[in-house]
Protein backbone atom coordinates (compact mmCIF):
# COMPACT_ATOMS: atom_id res chain seq x y z
CA UNK A 1 0.00 0.00 0.00
CA UNK A 2 1.27 3.46 -0.92
CA UNK A 3 2.27 5.78 1.93
CA UNK A 4 -0.02 8.84 1.96
CA UNK A 5 2.06 10.79 4.45
CA UNK A 6 2.85 13.50 5.13
CA UNK A 7 -0.37 15.41 4.62
CA UNK A 8 -0.35 19.19 4.24
CA UNK A 9 -3.21 21.29 5.57
CA UNK A 10 -3.32 25.06 5.35
CA UNK A 11 -4.94 26.51 8.43
CA UNK A 12 -6.78 29.79 8.08
CA UNK A 13 -6.32 31.97 11.20
CA UNK A 14 -9.18 32.17 13.71
CA UNK A 15 -10.95 29.01 12.45
CA UNK A 16 -10.78 26.61 15.43
CA UNK A 17 -7.06 25.96 15.07
CA UNK A 18 -6.53 24.87 18.67
CA UNK A 19 -9.27 22.25 18.46
CA UNK A 20 -7.98 21.03 15.12
CA UNK A 21 -4.42 20.86 16.48
CA UNK A 22 -5.50 18.69 19.41
CA UNK A 23 -7.42 16.35 17.10
CA UNK A 24 -4.49 16.07 14.67
CA UNK A 25 -2.08 15.24 17.48
CA UNK A 26 -4.40 12.53 18.79
CA UNK A 27 -4.81 11.02 15.35
CA UNK A 28 -1.25 11.30 13.96
CA UNK A 29 0.69 11.43 17.24
CA UNK A 30 2.34 14.54 18.63
CA UNK A 31 5.81 13.51 17.37
CA UNK A 32 4.50 13.19 13.81
CA UNK A 33 2.47 16.41 13.78
CA UNK A 34 4.38 19.46 12.54
CA UNK A 35 3.14 23.06 12.61
CA UNK A 36 4.40 26.31 11.14
CA UNK A 37 2.87 29.35 12.81
CA UNK A 38 5.99 31.47 12.38
CA UNK A 39 9.39 31.56 14.00
CA UNK A 40 8.28 33.16 17.27
CA UNK A 41 5.26 30.92 17.90
CA UNK A 42 5.70 28.16 20.48
CA UNK A 43 3.48 25.80 18.43
CA UNK A 44 5.90 25.84 15.48
CA UNK A 45 7.80 22.55 15.37
CA UNK A 46 11.47 22.79 16.42
CA UNK A 47 12.61 21.20 13.12
CA UNK A 48 10.80 23.90 11.17
CA UNK A 49 12.30 26.64 13.33
CA UNK A 50 15.76 25.16 12.83
CA UNK A 51 15.70 24.41 9.09
CA UNK A 52 13.22 26.94 7.72
CA UNK A 53 13.89 29.98 9.89
CA UNK A 54 17.35 29.70 11.40
CA UNK A 55 19.40 27.80 8.79
CA UNK A 56 17.11 28.66 5.85
CA UNK A 57 17.88 25.22 4.42
CA UNK A 58 14.93 24.15 2.27
CA UNK A 59 16.56 20.82 1.40
CA UNK A 60 16.95 19.74 5.03
CA UNK A 61 13.51 21.09 5.90
CA UNK A 62 11.92 18.98 3.15
CA UNK A 63 13.96 15.91 4.05
CA UNK A 64 13.09 16.15 7.74
CA UNK A 65 9.38 16.74 7.13
CA UNK A 66 9.14 13.87 4.63
CA UNK A 67 10.96 11.48 6.97
CA UNK A 68 9.34 12.42 10.28
CA UNK A 69 5.99 14.14 9.78
CA UNK A 70 2.65 12.56 9.04
CA UNK A 71 0.89 15.90 9.11
CA UNK A 72 1.97 19.50 8.49
CA UNK A 73 -0.25 22.49 9.09
CA UNK A 74 0.03 26.16 9.86
CA UNK A 75 -0.62 29.74 8.87
CA UNK A 76 1.37 29.56 5.65
CA UNK A 77 0.74 30.21 2.00
CA UNK A 78 0.46 27.18 -0.27
CA UNK A 79 3.69 27.75 -2.25
CA UNK A 80 5.85 27.60 0.89
CA UNK A 81 5.50 23.84 1.34
CA UNK A 82 3.83 22.71 -1.90
CA UNK A 83 7.15 21.53 -3.42
CA UNK A 84 7.56 19.10 -0.51
CA UNK A 85 4.35 17.22 -1.32
CA UNK A 86 2.93 15.26 -4.23
CA UNK A 87 -0.69 16.15 -5.05
CA UNK A 88 -3.25 13.53 -4.04
CA UNK A 89 -6.11 12.66 -6.38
Amino acid sequence: MKNNFPLFFIHIPKTAGSSFRVAAEKYFGSDSTYYDYGQANQETHPDIIKYEYELKDRYLAAKTIKQNAKFLSGHVIYPKYAPFFHPKV
